[in-house]
């Protein structure tokens, strides 16, 4: 059976949209921790929700040397740490429970981001400027 254009435009977008909110997931929040060390600095996560199906455990190093830049999107209220990791990851399975061994361990460049919309009492850029000694760039 064909179909009239419209009716297949409308199909199309009616799909779309189904299958946008079938597959949207909640945003949910992941406590993590900045551990400031000598020469390098740890953002360690317990658990990590990237969607329903999959949250880890995760730990990323960057020593100071290797961080290109760190970026603060004032919009949005999340820091973006930029340069060279070593990042570590466990997934957790479906019962809740984590392996004993790692599921991942690659040293990448790559970027590490956290949102600070519930953290206003802790002046990360503060922090990183004394360590780091990289200056923070805000941007809209």
């Amino acid at each position: 059976m064909e179909l009239a254009f419209g009716t297949r435009l409308l199909l199309i977008v009616i799909s779309v949209a189904i299958l946008g909110t079938a597959y949207a997931t909640e945003k949910t929040p992941s406590p993590f921790e900045i551990r400031f060390y000598e020469d390098y600095m740890v953002v360690y996560r317990e658990k990590y929700y990237y969607d329903r199906d999959l949250s880890r455990k995760e730990y990323d190093k960057f020593f100071y040397k290797d961080i290109e830049r760190i970026q603060y999107k004032k919009s949005i209220e999340r820091y973006n740490i930029y340069g060279l990791v070593e990042w570590e990851y466990w997934n957790y399975k479906k019962d809740g429970t984590l392996s004993q061994k790692s599921d991942g361990h690659k040293k990448v460049k790559s970027m590490c981001s956290f949102y600070t919309s519930n953290l206003t009492n802790v002046d990360y850029k503060k922090w990183f400027e004394l360590y780091t000694s990289v200056k923070v760039t805000i941007t809209e």
